[in-house]
C-alpha cells in the first residue's frame, strides 16, 4: 500500500482513491492497494461514471485523473448525492441527534461539526418538508424506501444516467440486465431470476385469483415468477423489475473493435405498446403481491427503460387504464382496477395470460431522458 502523503493531491469515491504524484503521474488505488492495470480506462469507464463526470477522450491520463480530482473534491451540489456519497450521508446521519418530524432546522452545532459535502447538504435540510423529501422525519408516515431500497434505487439511476450517455446502447433486455447485475454487485449481495416457484404461489394466495390472477395456459395453476434481480442484506431483500422496450434504431455498427459505417439496424423495433404498458403494470403488481407475503420484502423497485415515446403519450381505448405519463401529466389515470382485453378462448397467448388484476394504491410515474431514451423508477412498498 503506498503512502496517500506521496501524492500533490489526491480525491476519494466508494472504494477509488485518485492521486497525483509530484511529477503529475496518475495512481489509482483500490481499497488501499495499487492498481496495477490501465489507469486510464479505470478512470474513465469506472471511476468518472460513478462520480457523474464527464469525459473528453482527446485528455491523456494525467489531464483526466487531475480534472476527476478537482471534480470530486469541489462538488458541493446536495442534488448529485447518489450511490456511495448517498451511503456516507446515511452514515454520518446515524450519530446526529433525532429528527423532529415538524422540525425546522437541524441543530447547527451538530451540523457544523460534519465536514465537506455532507456538511453543507444537512445545512440544506432545514425545512419540515425537505426533511421528509430527504427521508430524514422520523414520524413521517409518507417516506416508505428503506435505507436498502434507497441506496439501491440512487445507483439504479446513477447507472442508467451514465450508462445511456453512451453511443451503443443497449441490444435487448438481458444485455441490460447483466451490466446492470454486474454494477450493483460492487456493493451488494444480487441474485439474478430469482425463482418463485408455481405451488409455493398456489399455497400463498389460497385460490384467491385477486392476489395472484396469472394462471398457466388452460390451467387453473398459477404462473411461476422469476424476479429479475434481488437485492439483498442480512435483514431485507429488494426485488427489481426490469422493463426494456425498443423502437428501431439505425446507424454505424462496431463489432469486435473494428467499425462499419454502413446504415445498419442497431435496434429492432419492439412496437406492441399496450402490452408492454400492461407488463409493466404487472411488474407493479407482483412486487406489491412479494411485499404483501415476505417480510423481509418492505419494498421493490420496476424500472422501464426506452427510446420509444409513444410510452409516455396518452393511451386512449383499451390501454387508457394502463398510461404511464409522467406523474404531473393529466392522462396518467391509472387506478386499482386494471381493465384489460383478456380473452382464454383466444388462440394467442398473450390475450389467454392477460388478466384483468387490481393495484393495493394508485401509482405515479415519473420520468427522466437522456440522449434520446427515457427511463422510469417505481417503487412499491407494503
Amino acid at each position: 500500500m503506498r503512502n496517500d502523503n506521496n501524492f500533490k493531491k489526491s480525491a476519494t469515491i466508494g472504494e477509488f482513491t485518485i492521486g497525483m504524484r509530484r511529477d503529475g503521474s496518475i495512481d489509482v488505488l483500490i481499497d488501499g492497494e495499487p492498481f496495477s492495470g490501465k489507469v486510464k480506462g479505470l478512470l474513465r469507464d469506472e471511476i468518472a461514471p460513478e462520480a457523474g463526470f464527464d469525459v473528453d477522450h482527446k485528455w491523456t491520463t494525467r489531464q483526466l485523473g487531475s480534472k476527476l480530482i478537482d471534480h470530486i473534491n469541489s462538488s458541493k451540489d446536495p442534488d448529485k448525492f447518489t450511490g456511495w456519497s448517498r451511503e456516507l450521508y446515511e452514515q454520518e446521519m446515524k450519530e446526529l441527534p433525532k429528527i423532529k418530524a415538524y422540525g425546522d432546522a437541524l441543530n447547527k452545532r451538530d451540523a457544523n461539526r460534519l465536514s465537506g459535502d455532507i456538511g453543507h447538504f444537512i445545512k440544506q435540510c432545514k425545512a419540515s418538508a425537505e426533511l421528509r423529501e430527504c427521508g430524514l422525519a422520523e414520524n413521517d408516515k409518507t417516506t416508505v424506501m428503506s435505507d436498502l431500497s434507497k441506496q439501491v434505487f440512487d445507483d439504479i439511476n446513477s447507472f442508467l444516467q451514465c450508462s445511456l450517455q453512451k453511443p451503443k446502447p443497449f441490444s435487448n433486455e438481458r444485455d441490460l440486465q447483466m451490466h446492470l447485475v454486474k454494477y450493483l454487485m460492487k456493493k451488494y449481495t444480487v441474485d439474478i431470476e430469482y425463482h418463485v416457484p408455481s405451488g409455493l404461489i398456489n399455497d400463498l394466495i389460497k385460490g384467491n385469483l385477486d392476489e395472484y390472477p396469472w394462471k398457466q395456459v388452460r390451467s387453473d395453476k398459477p404462473q411461476e415468477m422469476y424476479v429479475d434481480i434481488v437485492v439483498s442484506d442480512e435483514t431485507e431483500y429488494v426485488p427489481i423489475e426490469l422493463k426494456y422496450k425498443k423502437k428501431e434504431i439505425k446507424g454505424k455498427l462496431e463489432l469486435f473493435g473494428k467499425s462499419f459505417k454502413s446504415n445498419y439496424v442497431i435496434l429492432k423495433n419492439d412496437g406492441a405498446q399496450l402490452f408492454g404498458r400492461y407488463g409493466f403494470w404487472k411488474d407493479v403488481r407482483r412486487i406489491e403481491f412479494l411485499a404483501e407475503k415476505f417480510d423481509k420484502v418492505r419494498t421493490g423497485i420496476v424500472v422501464f427503460v426506452t427510446n420509444d415515446d409513444n410510452y409516455n403519450n396518452e393511451s386512449k381505448g383499451i390501454g387508457e387504464k394502463f398510461n404511464m405519463g409522467d406523474g404531473s401529466s393529466k392522462y396518467n389515470k391509472i387506478d386499482l382496477s386494471c381493465s384489460w382485453f383478456f380473452d382464454p378462448s383466444s388462440t394467442k397467448k398473450s390475450y389467454q395470460t392477460s388478466p384483468d388484476f387490481k393495484l393495493k394504491r394508485p401509482k405515479e410515474v415519473t420520468w427522466s431522458s437522456i440522449n434520446g431514451f427515457q427511463w422510469a423508477i417505481v417503487v412499491v412498498d407494503k
